[in-house]
């Protein structure tokens, strides 16, 4: 959870959504847990565009609807979303997230916003059971562990 961390999300030139920050995570989540072989997906291209450049070579990456039908021992998900008015965009489409959350055989670091997200009660309901089975972290926790 990237929430109090003032990681917003930008727009491309193209129009498509993309957030730094996040990236920044994922990669400290894959440096952190030794993480050699992974497909990393969002749902907007601007953000696997910018992960194609600055994630390790061994990460595959694609976005979720280019991703549908496979699979991958672990699976980085950046939702990409924050903003004060909470617009969630593509996210509001939930068969994305279900392709989404169903593409790993192992291991899945899902990471975004839950201030931006909660407005949504198909998020929220997401959130609070990954609090309620202890999956849920803050990134201040991953930054300062």
């Amino acid at each position: 959870d990237t929430a109090g961390a003032g990681y917003k999300e930008e727009e491309s030139d193209d129009g498509s959504i993309w957030n730094q920050e996040e990236l920044n995570v994922i990669q400290k989540i894959i440096t952190q847990n030794k993480i050699k072989n992974a497909t990393f997906i969002s749902p907007y291209s601007a953000q696997v565009r910018a992960a194609k450049r600055i994630l390790p070579e061994n990460i595959k990456c694609s976005t979720i609807d280019g991703f549908q039908g496979q699979e991958d021992d672990v699976i980085l998900i950046s939702l990409v979303r924050n903003n004060d008015e909470g617009k969630i965009g593509f996210l509001a489409d939930y068969r994305r997230l279900n392709v989404a959350l169903t593409r790993s055989a192992s291991k899945l670091y899902v990471v975004g916003d839950s201030v931006t997200l909660a407005g949504d009660d198909f998020y929220q309901s997401f959130i609070d059971y990954t609090e309620l089975n202890n999956a849920y972290r803050s990134v201040f926790e991953l930054m300062y562990e």
